[in-house]
């Protein structure tokens, strides 16, 4: 999804289930010419949920002008939000 004409570098992350066939979870990374914009790309984001139902759940995480949309199987138990957290921390 282009947010603020962004269009996000989107990787799949496999889940390190063995009983599961392969099923990755999805990470979008959306880069933006400033924190205004990234603010702006939160907010169509927000707004394109407001009606969407999906099988997974969308995760955001904000810095500076970076938005990362973590698309989680699970609701309670997110498995990437740790080192999603750390890598942000090390953003300067």
């Amino acid at each position: 999804m282009k947010l603020n004409d962004v269009v996000p570098e989107v990787y799949s992350v496999e889940v390190p289930v063995e009983e599961e066939p392969y099923s990755p979870e999805f990470i979008h990374f959306y880069i933006f010419n400033s924190e205004k914009g990234r603010i702006n790309g939160t907010k169509e984001f927000n707004k394109h949920m407001e009606s969407a139902q999906f099988t997974t759940f969308p995760f955001l995480y904000e810095k500076g002008n970076v938005l990362i949309v973590y698309w989680s199987k699970t609701k309670d138990d997110p498995l990437f939000t740790k080192p999603i957290e750390t890598a942000l921390e090390q953003l300067k």
